[in-house]
């Protein structure tokens, strides 16, 4: 098996990827990497005399997470090249293992590189117990390392570890001068636990000069930590900020922000958020939409939303879009008539994404009523048509109080369907007892039959979350299978349960073997690469370019830039929007579901999501990605280390907020070198950054 591994790599996908080296043994690190090798396989290569194939298998080892490597990353902690102790520090955060908590401190401490230093911030922030963590701060405190110790306290917040020491560290940073140290402090501030509101008057004072700050993040990070203040006196002073902020990320988190808090006497909250209703930047239409949406209907002034919404839909021109159609949602969720004469158009809207909208417009009133035309919609030729009208069907059922053996027959239908989405989505509902109609265990493991490991993992992995409470010797033997998997997520998965369920005296033999590794076929669409190579995605709304980080995740690149060449991309959709947070694409089914039929590995190293325009790829969980990926509004540290980083915006950042659900990859090419314009635009943002 293993000599048939390695000489499918040799002559496949990971390959090709550093054809720009000559270095084998590099290569090889790569190679094994991808493979999904053991820790034991990269031992040598940390000995290397070469820095570039040390520092690439301490990168291997991050992306394994094994604790057990550590004796052997500690003697690289000190290696004279910059770049391999940066990728030792990279290894140790990725372990998360405190038995190191001495070690990084003195790193933390000792470092004379600040990039490489920075590195060992965020290790001992993913590492240190919580008193440890309170004393390293001090001394950086009284060192005047501000950086170090915003690193810190971002990886604390990621972790949740938080003390009344680590809360008056955060929020003595947060207004420090240097922009990066400040943000840092304010997004550790927003998601720290604060046990009440006592430390909101200890920095509310800082609002004009945060508010105003000529760093985009900083104002960001403060808008977000104003609503948690719990404080409706702040309204006034965000209305005001909300009208004249420029930036549609920190309008965004204004929006957000004005919704988490009690409304005013003089309906503040109310009139920001119908004041979004005409923003220019679909984005922040949203992201009122769903903070209209989510508030107690009760607490809305019905008269004031009701005149917006007939104001805003009034001006709406077909076709449909997709902020026209969240207004319409909203008017059907209050049972308002506004979005009536839009229905048909948005019934047969040439826009397939846009089209299943048509979907949760049915379910927004929640009634039996909608029934008939979403069972309809379930038949239509559009993939994304029939997983929201999945949905909303199963959402309209429970509301209805069905018995299980009624409301199951629609269920049965769904994970009968040989649909990897509609079978997810059937198999989460029957997690609830009132869908759990008799037989519908044994139902569930006969979809399993036509599931593939690689392309319909998301599917198993619902199906195992709700066979997991079922106790039956049938289940035991569904999880004994997949605890031998060789997709990892789902050989961890059926392992977790077999533990959990193993109170009833369940066992398996097969809980200590090894996941059987068998070949993988090569993927389709890997390109050779070069040092520096871009993507241009041409949208709908504009184009963006994509500088590849090959150096960082090398194959990942190969992969992506084969398919682009391959024409993969072109035509596809953006599928998600997440307001202030990521716009997502790359799923040839439109509805987040599908993707280029091989999975990737993921690729793990230093390089972060702190700031706009990092691209990700999507995942359901470790070496689990295919051909979806995402780009980030803002800074989102609680990815890092998480998801694949493969490239970042360097022309065209102004289209990204301005991408929607339903808007489109016209067409996708990659480019060897830049043309002259772009090439001044990309060197000008570097400058201004």
């Amino acid at each position: 098996m293993k000599a048939f591994f390695f000489g499918w790599i040799l002559a496949g996908t990971a390959g090709s990827v550093l054809a720009q080296s000559s270095d084998r043994d590099l290569q090889t690190v790569i190679m094994l990497q991808d493979s999904r090798a053991g820790a034991v396989s990269f031992y040598p290569y940390l000995k290397s005399g070469k820095p570039e194939v040390a520092e690439r298998a301490l990168l291997a080892l991050a992306n394994l997470q094994d604790p057990a490597a550590i004796s052997r990353i500690v003697p690289l902690a000190d290696h004279p090249e910059p770049a391999v102790r940066k990728a030792a520090a990279f290894a140790f955060a990725q372990t998360g293992d405190s038995s190191v908590a001495d070690l990084l401190t003195d790193l933390v401490l000792t470092e004379e590189i600040p990039d490489v230093r920075s590195e060992w911030a965020r290790a001992a922030g993913r590492c240190l117990p919580r008193s440890e963590s309170e004393a390293l701060l001090d001394t950086l405190e009284a060192t005047g390392d501000a950086g170090s110790a915003a690193e810190i306290l971002v990886r604390l917040s990621v972790r949740a570890v938080v003390s009344d020491s680590i809360l008056m560290s955060a929020l003595r940073l947060c207004s420090h001068p240097e922009p990066t140290s400040s943000w840092k402090a304010l997004y550790a501030l927003n998601r720290f636990k604060k046990p009440d509101t006592s430390w909101w008057p200890l920095i509310s004072a800082r609002h004009t000069i945060l508010s105003a700050s000529p760093s985009a993040q900083v104002r960001m990070a403060w808008a977000a930590v104003t609503g948690g203040s719990g404080d409706a006196r702040i309204l006034p002073a965000l209305q005001v900020w909300f009208a004249s902020e420029p930036d549609p990320m920190v309008r965004s988190t204004l929006i957000r922000s004005a919704s988490r808090l009690p409304e005013d006497s003089a309906q503040t909250r109310s009139q920001i958020l119908i004041s979004a209703m005409t923003d220019p930047v679909p984005m922040v239409q949203a992201a009122a939409q769903t903070a209209l949406t989510g508030l107690p209907q009760e607490s809305l002034p019905a008269d004031r939303i009701s005149a917006a919404l007939k104001s805003r839909l009034s001006q709406v021109k077909t076709p449909l879009a997709k902020p026209d159609i969240d207004w319409m949602v909203l008017s059907a969720r209050l049972n308002l008539p506004w979005h009536q004469p839009l229905v048909s158009s948005l019934a047969t809207h040439s826009n397939p994404l846009l089209k299943a909208q048509y979907a949760v417009l049915l379910a927004a009133p929640g009634s039996k009523e909608s029934l008939p035309a979403l069972r309809q919609l379930l038949e239509a030729p559009e993939t994304p048509v029939k997983t929201l009208a999945a949905t909303a069907l199963l959402e309209i059922l429970k509301k209805a109080g069905l018995p299980p053996d009624s409301a199951g027959h629609e269920v049965k239908s769904l994970i009968f369907s040989r649909d990897m989405a509609l079978i997810s989505i059937g198999s989460e509902a029957l997690g609830d007892p009132a869908f759990q109609y008799a037989g519908y265990a044994a139902d569930l493991i006969k979809a399993l039959d036509g599931l593939d490991p690689v392309t319909d993992t998301e599917a198993i992995q619902a199906v195992l979350n709700t066979l997991g409470p079922v106790k039956a010797e049938k289940v035991d033997s569904v999880f004994g299978a997949f605890s031998v998997s060789s997709e990892k997520v789902l050989s961890v998965l059926a392992i977790n349960w077999i533990r959990k369920r193993s109170g009833a005296g369940f066992t398996v033999e097969s809980l200590d073997a090894e996941p059987v590794t068998p070949g993988i076929p090569v993927a389709p669409g890997s390109s050779d690469l070069k040092k520096k190579q871009w993507i241009e995605f041409q949208t709908s709304k504009g184009t963006i370019l994509v500088e590849l980080l090959v150096q960082d995740a090398p194959v990942t690149c190969s992969k992506l830039a084969g398919l682009v060449q391959k024409g993969y991309y072109n035509g596809l959709y953006f599928h998600r929007l997440v307001p202030n947070f990521v716009i997502q694409g790359g799923d040839p089914r439109g509805d987040g579901w599908g993707g280029p039929g091989f999975a990737m590995r993921s690729e793990f190293a230093p390089v972060r999501y702190d700031h706009e325009g990092v691209v990700g790829m999507a995942s359901a969980g470790k070496d689990t990605e295919g051909s979806q990926f995402f780009i980030v509004h803002s800074a989102t540290p609680h990815l890092d280390g998480r998801y694949t980083i493969w490239g970042r915006v360097v022309s065209g950042l102004p289209v990204v907020p301005m991408l929607d659900i339903g808007d489109q990859i016209l067409r996708a090419v990659v480019l060897d070198s830049l043309p002259v314009q772009q090439e001044k635009a990309k060197k000008g943002k570097s400058v201004k950054q």
